[in-house]
């Protein structure tokens, strides 16, 4: 038995309603813990850009810091990923909701863009936290732009992108039904 086109539209979208809606809740608290495990057990090289900065030397107002900067970045993808869920929903009806699916996908695609980009920032800035409290001369600034944050970019822009194919197709089938 074969599946229409439509049905498959509705499967996939369901499931991936349902994906995306665990990792909304799920990204914030893995997050969290991540940056507590780095802090705390002394791997904090992957949370600074692979610039070794012993964690247990930080103070605690740059550890409260180097939280709510992994937390902002954190609700960023949780926002980016729940206007991902709201598009999931609007396909998986019975008659898929175009024209709210492309709204949907394009301002999670641009909530990504935003996640991307201030993660470079988010990490740089935990790094001044981290090393704030050394000597002149041994404070670190560094920058990193990585194939993680390249890779958030081109996903960004495809999701932007999908999201005017998505709304153009919309407008087609509009056209379309008034013609009928």
């Amino acid at each position: 038995m074969k599946i229409n086109p439509r049905q498959r539209l509705q499967t996939v979208s369901r499931r991936m309603a349902a994906v995306s809606q665990a990792l909304v809740y799920g990204v914030p608290p893995l997050m969290i813990w991540g940056v507590f495990s780095a802090l705390n057990n002394g791997s904090g090289s992957d949370l600074f850009n692979a610039v070794s900065v012993d964690p247990a030397a930080i103070g605690k107002i740059a550890t409260a810091g180097i939280y709510v900067l992994y937390g902002m970045l954190a609700l960023i993808l949780s926002t980016a990923l729940w206007h991902l869920h709201k598009t999931f929903r609007a396909m998986a009806g019975q008659q898929p909701q175009l024209e709210i699916a492309a709204t949907c996908i394009s301002v999670a695609g641009k909530w990504f863009l935003v996640a991307a980009v201030s993660g470079i920032f988010v990490r740089s800035c935990a790094i001044i936290l981290a090393t704030i409290h050394l000597p002149a001369g041994e404070r670190l600034l560094t920058i990193g732009f990585g194939s993680s944050e390249f890779f958030g970019i081109l996903v960004a822009g495809t999701l932007i992108a999908l999201g005017h194919v998505i709304g153009l197709a919309a407008s087609l089938d509009k056209e379309n039904r008034e013609f009928i």
